[in-house]
């Protein structure tokens, strides 16, 4: 599950999988890489394109949501500084 969570979430490599180890409590343990590497080798071209299609319109979707949203994103800001000072 949080191999999935990662790629929905826009994974790329396994150090994006690996930052949600901070993220255990939530999530549950966050695999080996040895056991996400197995796992991503039985995925096909086919496979991997049906993901990034899904990974594409759940994106677009959330995107539309949040554009429809009356006060937009609700972005964060850290010591006063939102995301354009960071």
């Amino acid at each position: 599950m949080v191999v999935a969570i990662a790629i929905a979430l826009g994974a790329t490599s396994m150090s994006d999988i690996a930052v949600l180890a901070r993220l255990a409590p939530v999530l549950g343990v966050v695999p080996s890489g040895s056991t996400v590497r197995r796992a991503l080798g039985l995925a096909d071209a086919r496979m991997l394109a049906r993901i990034a299609l899904a990974r594409a319109r759940t994106r677009a979707h959330l995107w539309e949501q949040v554009a429809q949203t009356p006060a937009g994103f609700p972005w964060l800001e850290i010591a006063g500084k939102g995301p354009a000072a960071c």
